[in-house]
C-alpha cells in the first residue's frame, strides 16, 4: 500500500480539499486554494510598496536623496504628492530612508522643515494610482464586488488621527474614508483597513487610473468629511476633522513602508518582490537614464547635416506613449564626425509611432555640424545628464 504524506509548505495555505489523492496514489492540487487565489508576485495591487525604487533621484543612487515637494510631484516611484489648491509645502522633502521596521530595508520619509496651516480648501498627502485594467478581478459594478484590505507600516513623531481615502476614478468617481491612529511617537506601527466592494458602479477596463489610495497629512476644513461605511460620490480629496496637521511643527516627520492592497477582508504577510521585479513594474510608468561624463545613452543616425535621430529602447513596454524631459546638459552625435554640442532638453520625441504600449521612441534634434547618412551614438558630455520618459497615470 502506498502512503502520500502532505506536509506544510512555506507560503502556501491549503484547504481540506486543496489536494485530492486518487486511488492509484496520484495527487492533484487546486491552484485556487494557494494564497486565497492569488499566486506569488501578484497579490499586492500596489507597486513599490516597500519603497525600494527611486528612479527620479538626481545624485546617482544616494540612498537618502530627497525630492523637494513642489506641488503634485512624483517622489519615489509610483508615489505622487496629493496637493489641492497649491498648499504651500514650503521646505518639506520626501526621502528614501533606511529607517524601517523588521523585514524591510527602506521607507518613505516626509521631513517637514517649516510650519504651515492649510487654508479651508487645501489638502496635502501622498497617493498611488492603480491602473484600471489591473482591477477587473474586483468585480466592481456587480453583486459580487470584492472587499480589499490595505495594510501598511507607519511611524511619526506626530501622534494622533490620520486618514486614508480610497477613490474610484473613471466614469464614476466615489470614495470611502477611514481613520487610523498613530499611538506612540517614533515607533513603527502596522495599520490595517478593509474597504467594501463597490456594487453599483464598475471601473473602466483600460489603461487609465481605476483606484487611488490617498494618505492625508493635512487638510483644510472644506475638505473635511465623515468617515464612511458606504461609497460617497465625489472627485475631491477628503479627511475627517480629526486629521492632524503634520505641518504644525517644523521638526515633524512621517514614515511609511510595507504598503499592501489585496483582495479579501484580512491582511496577509507582506509580499516581498525582488528589486528587479519591482523596478520593471515601475518602469512601465516611468523610465530614467542617468548619465555620467562620456556616457552613451542611445544610438542613432543622421539624415542631413542637421537632422539627428536617436533610438531609445525601453526595458519594458510603457503604459502609454510617454512624454520626454531632458536635462540642460551638453550632448552630441558621436560618430566619425563629432558634430556640435546640444543640450539634452533640446531633443523631442519624433512622432513615428502611436503604439499603445511602446517599447521604444525616437528622439530628434536639429543641430548643424554633422553629415547625412552617419550612424553614431547619443553621447552625454557632462556628468549628471538625464533623459526621463513618463507614462504615469
Amino acid at each position: 500500500m502506498s502512503t502520500l504524506k502532505v506536509g506544510a509548505i512555506r507560503g502556501v495555505s491549503a484547504s481540506s480539499d486543496a489536494i485530492t489523492v486518487a486511488n492509484d496514489g496520484t495527487a492533484s492540487a487546486k491552484l485556487t486554494s494557494i494564497n486565497n487565489g492569488q499566486l506569488s508576485g501578484f497579490r499586492n495591487l500596489l507597486i513599490n510598496g516597500e519603497m525600494q525604487v527611486n528612479q527620479r533621484i538626481t545624485d546617482h543612487g544616494v540612498a537618502n536623496s530627497f525630492n523637494p515637494v513642489t506641488g503634485s510631484i512624483y517622489t519615489l516611484d509610483r508615489w505622487i504628492v496629493a496637493n489641492k489648491n497649491s498648499f504651500d509645502t514650503d521646505s518639506a522633502k520626501v526621502l528614501k530612508d533606511t529607517d524601517s521596521p523588521n523585514n524591510f530595508a527602506s521607507s518613505m520619509k516626509w521631513d517637514i522643515g517649516n510650519t504651515e496651516t492649510p487654508n479651508n480648501n487645501q489638502f496635502c498627502g501622498i497617493e498611488q494610482k492603480i491602473e484600471a485594467q489591473n482591477l477587473v478581478g474586483l468585480g466592481y459594478g456587480t453583486s459580487s464586488a470584492k472587499s480589499i484590505t490595505l495594510s501598511f507600516h507607519v511611524k511619526s513623531n506626530k501622534t494622533g488621527t490620520y486618514c486614508v481615502q480610497l477613490m474610484t476614478q473613471g466614469s464614476t468617481n466615489e470614495y470611502l474614508l477611514s481613520e487610523y491612529t498613530i499611538s506612540s511617537q517614533n515607533t513603527w506601527e502596522k495599520k490595517t483597513i478593509t474597504f467594501i466592494g463597490n456594487v453599483p458602479n464598475p471601473l473602466n477596463n483600460d489603461n487609465g487610473a481605476g483606484l487611488r489610495i490617498i494618505w492625508a497629512l493635512t487638510s483644510g476644513s472644506d475638505q473635511h468629511a465623515a468617515a464612511t461605511t458606504s461609497w460617497v460620490s465625489s472627485t475631491s480629496f477628503h479627511a475627517t476633522s480629526n486629521q492632524v496637521n503634520l505641518w504644525d511643527n517644523a521638526s515633524n516627520n512621517w514614515y511609511m513602508t510595507g504598503c499592501q492592497l489585496e483582495v479579501g477582508e484580512a491582511a496577509t504577510e507582506y509580499e516581498h518582490r525582488s528589486f528587479g521585479h519591482e523596478l520593471q513594474l515601475c518602469q512601465r510608468y516611468f523610465y530614467k537614464i542617468i548619465g555620467t561624463s562620456d556616457d552613451i545613452a542611445g544610438f542613432g543616425f543622421t539624415t542631413s547635416s542637421s537632422d539627428n535621430f536617436f533610438n531609445i529602447q525601453f526595458p519594458v513596454p510603457m503604459r502609454d506613449y510617454p512624454t520626454y524631459t531632458g536635462s540642460a546638459t551638453p550632448a552630441r552625435f558621436l560618430s566619425s564626425n563629432n558634430g556640435q554640442d546640444f543640450n539634452l532638453n533640446a531633443m523631442a520625441i519624433n512622432s513615428n509611432t502611436t503604439h499603445t504600449n511602446p517599447s521604444r521612441v525616437t528622439l530628434y534634434v536639429s543641430q548643424a555640424g554633422t553629415a547625412g547618412g552617419l550612424g553614431g551614438a547619443l553621447h552625454i558630455q557632462n556628468q549628471e545628464g538625464f533623459l526621463e520618459f513618463s507614462a504615469e497615470l
